[in-house]
């Protein structure tokens, strides 16, 4: 937020972010967003329930949803408890080239709690990994609507996952890639190493 509304435009580049609590960095109700070649590094829930290293979200009911953003080049490393990266409902995202490890879920391009889904959105050439195969593992990329909206538009290609698809929660939700509730959804040229329970 900038002096109370929409940081649109907003560029945030070349950051070191390390040992926070809840998010590394958040953009809220903003278009035309970037953030790229960041390094964030350890981001725990502080007070809060979860966290994230690199986020979007619409902040309160009448405010806009994110639409027209990059995340690129990114590293997100040791979000334990939550999410790497999440668009929560923006739309006209690309997401491309980051490097997400140690993460619960590594990309979450999912709905918002007010409804919104994330339509037209590109995941590709990103690095996915945690290294160890644990049960608190989810998801490397989840992609989807929320069960009464489908997504349109999405594209997830020439992604490498390594090491997640872990065995915690119900089986059918499990993946290195999670695709649900979309229409017209592309998945192409992933590569899948070690998915501990679905590729």
């Amino acid at each position: 937020q900038h002096c109370g509304g929409p940081a649109n435009r907003a560029r945030v580049v070349r950051n070191y972010i390390h040992d926070v609590g809840y998010g590394g960095i958040g953009n809220l109700s903003s278009a035309d967003f970037l953030a790229a070649e960041n390094l964030i590094d350890t981001i725990t829930p502080g007070t809060a329930g979860n966290a994230y290293g690199l986020f979007v979200s619409k902040r309160l009911t009448g405010e806009t949803t994110p639409t027209r953003g990059t995340m690129s080049k990114n590293i997100v490393k040791t979000v334990a408890v939550w999410e790497g990266i999440d668009t929560h409902g923006a739309t006209f995202y690309t997401i491309n080239d980051n490097v997400v490890s140690g993460c619960k879920i590594g990309i979450q391009v999912g709905p918002d709690s007010f409804g919104n889904v994330p339509h037209f959105t590109t995941i590709c050439n990103n690095a996915i990994d945690n290294g160890a195969l644990t049960t608190t593992q989810l998801r490397g990329i989840s992609i989807g609507g929320d069960g009464s909206t489908n997504v349109r538009g999405i594209v997830c290609k020439g992604n490498t996952i390594d090491t997640m698809g872990g065995a915690d929660g119900s089986s059918q939700t499990l993946g290195a890639i999670l695709i649900q509730y979309t229409i017209g959804s592309v998945c192409s040229g992933n590569s899948i190493y070690l998915a501990e329970q679905n590729g």
